[in-house]
C-alpha cells in the first residue's frame, strides 16, 4: 500500500511503531504474526534528531498462507482488506495510541493459578450457601451443574459464531463480565425454582416428578417475564450498541436464553434423579482436576497420571453409587 500526503510527516520508525501498536489492539491482535515493512518514498524534511521525515510511505506485507496467484478472493478477504483497514486506523489515530498492557508469561501463569483458586472457592461457596439454605447438598450440586452447562454452551456458541461468520468475538474483559453476569442471572433463576420446590415439598421425605413439575409451572410466568424483559434490553444493545459492547451483548443474549431453560429443564429435574446428578458431578470433578493439572503443570506425564487416577476414582465412585442404589431397592 502507498499512503501519500501524510500530515504531519512521519519518520519510517514512527510509522512502524504505529503499525506495531495497532496490531496489539484487540480487533487486530490475530494479525500480529505479520511483520509489515515500511519504506519512505517522498522526503519532507528532518526531525529534531536529524531523522528523515516522509510525506509519502509504502507499506509492504507478505503472508505465504494467502497468495494472490492461488485464490484472489481469499487473498483480498484475508490479507488485503484487513491490512488496509489496520494501516488506515494506525495512520489516522491520535498521536499516541491508547496504552496497551502486556504481561510476561510468569505474570500470566500466576494470574491463571489465582483465577483457578478463585473459581474453585466460588463454586464451593455456592454449594455451601445452597446447602444451608435448602438443607441438602443436592440442591447445591444441581445448581453447579446448571451453571457449568450455561457457561459451556455460551462459550461454544461464541466460538461457533466466529466460525460461521456472525462475528469475531474475543474473550476479553467485557466477555468475562458477560459470562459472570450469566452465572449470576442463571443462579438467581434457579434459586427461585428451588425455593418453590421446597415450599411444595413441605415435610415430605421424597421429591416426586409431579411435585417438581407443579413447582416449575408455578414459577414459569415469573421466569418468562423476567427473561423477555431482559432480552429486550440485550437485543437492542446488540443491534444498536457500538463495537465495544458487541461481544458483551452477544454473550449476554445467548446466556440469558440458555440460563432460562437450564433452571427449569436441567437443575430442577436433577433433584429427583440423584444417581444421574452424582454421575455428572463425578465427571465434572474429574475433568476439572485434569484441566487444572494441564493448565498448571507443563509435564505431560504428570497430567497423564492425574487423568488415570481421576478415571480410576470415577469408576470406583460409580460402582459405590450403584451398590447403594441396589441396596436401597432390595426388599426388606
Amino acid at each position: 500500500f502507498v499512503f501519500d500526503q501524510l500530515d504531519p510527516p512521519q519518520t519510517d520508525e514512527q510509522v512502524r511503531a504505529r503499525f506495531r501498536d495497532m496490531r496489539l489492539q484487540p480487533q487486530f491482535e490475530k494479525y500480529d504474526s505479520r511483520e509489515p515493512e515500511v519504506v519512505g518514498l517522498k522526503l519532507a524534511g528532518e526531525d529534531e534528531n536529524g531523522a528523515p521525515l516522509y510525506s509519502c510511505i509504502a507499506q509492504i506485507v507478505v503472508d505465504d498462507n494467502f497468495m494472490y496467484s492461488d485464490d484472489v478472493t481469499q487473498w483480498e478477504d484475508s490479507l488485503a482488506k484487513p491490512e488496509l483497514e489496520q494501516a488506515v486506523e494506525a495512520l489516522s489515530a491520535e498521536k499516541s495510541l491508547r496504552k496497551v498492557v502486556q504481561f510476561a508469561p510468569q505474570v500470566a501463569s500466576q494470574t491463571q493459578q489465582r483465577a483457578i483458586i478463585a473459581l474453585v472457592l466460588a463454586l464451593g461457596a455456592i454449594v455451601a450457601y445452597v446447602w444451608i439454605r435448602f438443607g441438602t447438598m443436592q440442591y447445591g450440586l444441581a445448581a453447579i451443574v446448571a451453571l457449568v452447562h450455561d457457561v459451556s454452551i455460551t462459550l461454544g456458541i461464541i466460538t461457533a459464531a466466529d466460525i460461521i461468520g456472525i462475528g469475531d468475538f474475543r474473550i476479553d474483559l467485557a466477555m468475562i463480565a458477560a459470562l459472570l453476569t450469566v452465572v449470576g442471572y442463571s443462579l438467581n433463576d434457579t434459586i427461585v425454582v428451588f425455593d418453590r420446590i421446597r415450599e411444595n415439598r413441605g415435610k415430605l421425605n421424597k421429591l416426586s416428578a409431579n411435585m417438581i413439575n407443579n413447582s416449575i409451572n408455578m414459577t414459569l410466568s415469573r421466569t418468562l417475564l423476567t427473561s423477555v424483559t431482559t432480552l429486550f434490553a440485550v437485543v437492542f444493545l446488540f443491534f444498536m450498541g457500538g463495537p465495544g459492547v458487541h461481544g458483551f451483548s452477544f454473550a449476554l443474549l445467548c446466556g440469558v436464553l440458555i440460563g432460562t431453560y437450564s433452571s427449569v429443564g436441567i437443575a430442577a429435574p436433577l433433584l429427583q434423579n440423584r444417581p444421574l446428578l452424582h454421575m455428572i458431578i463425578y465427571i465434572l470433578v474429574c475433568l476439572g482436576a485434569v484441566g487444572i493439572a494441564f493448565a498448571t503443570f507443563d509435564n505431560r506425564m504428570f497430567v497423564a497420571v492425574v487423568a488415570v487416577i481421576m478415571a480410576a476414582l470415577f469408576i470406583f465412585a460409580v460402582s459405590v453409587e450403584r451398590r447403594s442404589i441396589n441396596k436401597g431397592a432390595a426388599p426388606a
